[in-house]
């Protein structure tokens, strides 16, 4: 977040930054207090404006991909959506954001948060983390 801007205004502007993407807030999701990392991770629902035409298509390597409803913000070399089932689990930066998303997959269309405290620290950069029971 920024100085002056409320936590949904800062996860939209993330968005935008990091997949070119316009969106509005449903309001939050999950929340985690992690305090052996000093940090808290707060994730919001959003709904994703289709129609947008992101304003910068990504390039890797020889591949140019042209731009959809999101894209290749100032801070991101790569994005992609996935599919639930395709959704690459084990690759995912925090053991919060998996979290977040098996939440919402039993939950889509609830208004409830997801809010706990993380005892155990969080895993070391580039650790693959085990997929999810989505039961």
């Amino acid at each position: 977040m920024e100085v002056g801007e409320s936590v949904e205004e800062g996860a939209l502007r993330e968005a935008a930054e990091e997949a070119d993407i316009k969106a509005s807030s449903r309001g939050l999701l999950a929340m985690y207090s992690i305090p052996k990392g000093g940090q808290v991770h707060i994730f919001v629902r959003a709904t994703v404006d289709e129609t947008h035409v992101a304003s910068s298509a990504c390039t890797l390597g020889d591949v140019h991909h042209s731009p959809t409803f999101y894209g290749c913000g100032p801070e991101s070399l790569e994005t992609r959506a996935f599919a639930p089932a395709d959704i690459p689990w084990e690759d995912l930066a925090f053991p919060t954001v998996r979290d977040a998303i098996v939440f919402y997959l039993r939950e889509p269309h609830s208004t409830s948060v997801d809010v706990k405290t993380i005892t155990e620290p969080l895993p070391p950069p580039g650790a693959k983390l085990a997929p999810p029971e989505l039961r």
